[in-house]
């Protein structure tokens, strides 16, 4: 009798990397109308923990933004096959963030002197700096997987000013000057604990 499995997959696809796949195979003997069940409710158990809804391993997202639940699918890949998977793409970075975490951040290495920093100036001692309105500090990716006191030490580090018209932060190479620097964040692991529940109470000699 062929065997019976509920598959997690998390594809992760680093720019400019090879793709990788971390796969979870649950192998059970449940008939494949049950199957289809578990799965719908193991389904649901990974998107209202991709909303913040609730909490998994212990573990609650604070700040998501819908666009990590709307990159998880679900498909019947076989007679007995049932795969879920977190799709990482460049539309859903924040999927293998959340699962693997990340190392520190260093934010000025990328808005002042990486290939894609702009609005870059030079005081007059020659160091480099830029005026970063607030919206631009907590963009929809960060806001998504980082931890709330990371986005709060973030936001602590940043030099706030105040203009009649807005709020903006200034970032500067100058020594001395606020890190900028997101924390690493430890690894979430969605896909791996909802494939150790599900062995532990579904899984073959479970």
């Amino acid at each position: 009798m062929d065997s019976r499995k509920t598959r997690f997959g998390v594809l992760h696809i680093p720019d400019g990397a090879p793709v990788k796949n971390q796969v979870y195979i649950v192998q059970t003997d449940l008939p494949p109308n049950l199957l289809g069940e578990l799965a719908v409710q193991t389904y649901k158990m990974w998107v209202e923990f991709a909303i913040g809804k609730t909490e998994l391993g212990g573990k609650l997202l604070r700040h998501p933004t819908g666009n990590y639940a709307a990159h998880i699918h679900k498909k019947k890949t076989g007679p007995n096959t049932i795969e879920i998977w977190a799709d990482e793409s460049v539309e859903a970075p924040e999927v293998s963030a959340i699962e693997y975490g990340h190392p520190a951040v260093n934010l000025k290495s990328a808005m002042l002197t990486g290939p894609n920093a702009k609005n870059v100036h030079t005081d007059k001692a020659g160091y480099k700096y830029r005026v970063v309105p607030i919206k631009d500090t907590i963009s929809a990716s960060l806001a998504e997987t980082m931890r709330p006191s990371s986005m709060a030490k973030a936001s602590a580090n940043a030099r706030t000013q105040q203009s009649d018209r807005a709020k903006f932060r200034v970032m500067s190479d100058k020594p001395g000057s606020s890190p900028w620097i997101v924390p690493a964040m430890t690894p979430y692991a969605p896909a791996m604990l909802l494939s150790e529940l599900l062995q532990s109470a579904y899984g073959k000699g479970a």
